[in-house]
């Protein structure tokens, strides 16, 4: 991202970043996947405990719960895996995981919610955990233009071996 681009609205500002972000990690999604990755950054950019929430014991609280409760947390769930995997990689290291195990609970939970309902929905979450990796590496991408490094040497090659990210392999070649 070479220049700064002023949109008229919020809506628009977040969806030229993540364009302009997906261009320069040469990475392609679809309107839709774009779209869902636009509002989910308006979503949860509020949220300051973002890095406070054990996930794995969510996940395992919600396997119990049924209707739109576990819907609404099995959501909530696999997005902040998302964000943490790609805008706060850092957290998996402070708390001693791969940024993959977040990659993994991510996935799973979509895959689990768009097994949870029986709606047009379910198409949407099968394929956000379908292009998770991409999706991580777009927000990969929009962290690196703030942050430098934005993985460790240690981190990008682990997540490059476990999940085949494309950023992360660039930021190896890269150092």
């Amino acid at each position: 991202m070479s220049k700064l681009v002023i949109e008229p609205t919020q809506t628009a500002q977040w969806q030229r970043l993540v364009m302009d972000a997906a261009e320069d990690s040469h990475v392609t999604i679809t309107e839709e996947m774009e779209s869902y990755l636009v509002y989910l950054l308006m979503r949860f950019l509020k949220h300051e405990n973002l890095g406070h929430l054990i996930l794995g014991l969510r996940y395992l609280d919600v396997q119990s719960s049924t209707g739109s409760l576990k819907y609404e947390e099995l959501r909530n769930i696999a997005d902040q895996c998302l964000l943490l995997s790609g805008l706060y990689p850092q957290i998996a290291q402070k708390r001693h995981v791969n940024i993959s195990y977040f990659v993994n609970l991510g996935r799973t939970a979509y895959l689990d919610l768009s097994d949870s309902i029986h709606s047009a929905g379910a198409s949407l979450y099968r394929e956000v955990s379908k292009t998770f990796i991409q999706l991580m590496d777009i927000l990969l991408t929009i962290r690196s233009y703030t942050e430098k490094p934005v993985l460790q040497p240690i981190q990008a090659f682990d997540l490059w071996q476990e999940t085949g990210s494309l950023v992360a392999q660039s930021s190896i070649h890269h150092r």
